[in-house]
């Protein structure tokens, strides 16, 4: 269940990402120590989207929030409205991205 977006420059992808929130661009997510989260109270931290740089690619990892499990619609929520946001903002600093539908090493969804 993690998110990859294949790009030539990891760090400067996760740091657009983080100016686009900062600046107020992206306004659904935000950026705390444990990951991304969706800002609306019906979201919010239900889950968080770690990220993790690779070569070639920024790879988000789902982990799940202190209520519940991550069941198929918060993932499948949080997966649409992360990508949703950087094919907004950041679409010039990554080529594509790619969602599992399974979990994945470095997924904590229970």
């Amino acid at each position: 269940m993690s998110l990859a977006f294949r790009t030539r420059s990891p760090s400067v992808l996760l740091a657009s990402i983080e100016r686009a929130i900062s600046d107020g661009l992206i306004l659904d997510w935000i950026r705390e120590a444990d990951g991304f989260t969706h800002g609306t109270d019906r979201w919010q931290n239900r889950a968080f989207l770690v990220p993790r740089l690779r070569p070639g690619e920024l790879v988000f990892h789902i982990v799940r929030g202190e209520r519940e499990p991550v069941s198929s619609r918060v993932y499948a929520f949080y997966h649409a409205s992360f990508l949703e946001s950087l094919l907004t903002h950041c679409d010039g600093a990554f080529a594509e991205a790619c969602a599992s539908a399974q979990p994945m090493p470095g997924d904590r969804i229970s």
